[in-house]
């Protein structure tokens, strides 16, 4: 007698631009639950990312994509790609395909099998829908118009932020029964555990965790920090992150080697583990003129009881309540920002208060255990054995 072959599991394949992204959030995306119920595959560019454990339960396929720091570069490099991504997705054949990010959403949105579940998570509308010139405008039509199609055709679009939520059905026409809202891509907060404040002797420190954009807003920071030095306080700005050349809105070399020669301001570039300058500072800011999701800064700064400011824009005012778990200003706005910074200064008490709500926010509505809850629970109501 023949023994019976034992089913296949259904397949979900993760489509990602970086994979130490997807490493640092897969406890939520691809939960234990979800790696017992489906044959879990990662596509996405390994370069220096952790090896994969053996008892993972998922399976990574190295992909290189192409970057560029143009609109017009990344329109000539759409084509060829998308024949790479169409040929790759043909040979896996996945149950369920979960691109992350803008640009992995609109690949493998056009070239999905027929009969894949799509999800598109957006971690923040970015770039592409804050840039005005007419190419990049043009871009965001035919974004959208892949979206909506996805929308229509019983896909899922995974959003981080109830603006942003409304923004998809608003502004880009997609059906709401296709938006989903996920409360971004989960933090343990276990790992991510309460600090104690620096020393008393320690200077006064406000601490940035951002790639080195404009649109994060590092330009603000830096002019408010100088507002606060000329007012004779002795304070200290130490920023944590890359450069990103390829992105439309980095900042030149030139510009922040300026910026490091100002007193007080420290760019301590890519940090393996953020718990140590979040522990060295005494606030966290976050000044991004907008296009955020649900910035992951403001998570780990609060869980580790740290109070935190942040620009009034959509993803930061859902984590940030004002004068509850920190301050919200207006984004853009030096004179606001520095005002803030020096209250915080003034304000030990309330810093304090800030830090242990914002830590108890975390925990209650952002946790790993939540965001990997919502995702396990898409998954089975698109899965073909349900």
């Amino acid at each position: 007698m023949t023994a019976a072959k034992t089913p296949r599991k259904p397949r979900l394949v993760f489509l990602v631009t970086e994979y130490y992204f997807f490493h640092a959030m897969r406890k939520d995306l691809a939960s234990a639950t979800a790696r017992e119920a489906f044959d879990v595959t990662v596509v996405a560019y390994r370069g220096g990312s952790p090896e994969l454990s053996p008892d993972s339960g998922l399976t990574a396929i190295d992909f290189p994509w192409r970057r560029s720091n143009t609109l017009s570069q990344a329109a000539l490099q759409f084509f060829p790609e998308l024949k790479r991504v169409r040929r790759l997705l043909a040979d896996l054949q996945p149950d369920i395909l979960h691109n992350i990010a803008l640009k992995p959403a609109i690949v493998g949105s056009l070239t999905a099998p027929r009969g894949a579940k799509i999800v598109n998570t957006l971690t923040g509308f970015g770039f592409l829908f804050f840039a005005r010139s007419l190419l990049a405008r043009i871009a965001q039509r035919l974004a959208a118009a892949v979206l909506r199609r996805v929308g229509f055709d019983g896909g899922t679009l995974v959003v981080h932020n109830a603006v942003d939520a409304r923004h998809a059905v608003e502004r880009l026409g997609i059906p709401a029964k296709g938006v989903r809202l996920i409360r971004g891509l989960g933090l343990d907060t276990v790992h991510f555990a309460p600090l104690p404040p620096p020393p008393a002797e320690t200077p006064f420190r406000f601490l940035m965790i951002t790639r080195l954009l404009y649109m994060k807003g590092v330009q603000v920071a830096i002019a408010a920090h100088e507002r606060l030095r000329a007012q004779g306080r002795a304070v200290e700005l130490v920023i944590c992150g890359a450069t990103d050349p390829e992105n439309p809105s980095s900042i030149p070399q030139e510009v922040l080697n300026r910026w490091a020669s100002l007193p007080g301001v420290t760019f301590l570039g890519q940090v393996a583990d953020v718990r140590t300058a979040i522990g060295n500072a005494h606030v966290v800011v976050h000044a991004a003129l907008g296009g955020e999701g649900l910035p992951r800064v403001l998570l780990e700064g609060s869980a580790c009881a740290r109070p935190v400011i942040a620009t009034d824009v959509s993803g930061n005012s859902d984590i940030v309540v004002n004068r509850e778990t920190g301050l919200l200003v207006k984004p853009d706005d030096p004179d606001a920002l520095a005002a803030a910074m020096a209250w915080t200064m003034d304000h030990p008490v309330e810093r304090r208060r800030f830090g242990d709500a914002g830590r108890a926010r975390v925990v209650a509505e952002f946790a790993s255990n939540h965001v990997a809850a919502d995702y396990d629970a898409l998954y089975r109501s698109l899965s073909p054995e349900r």
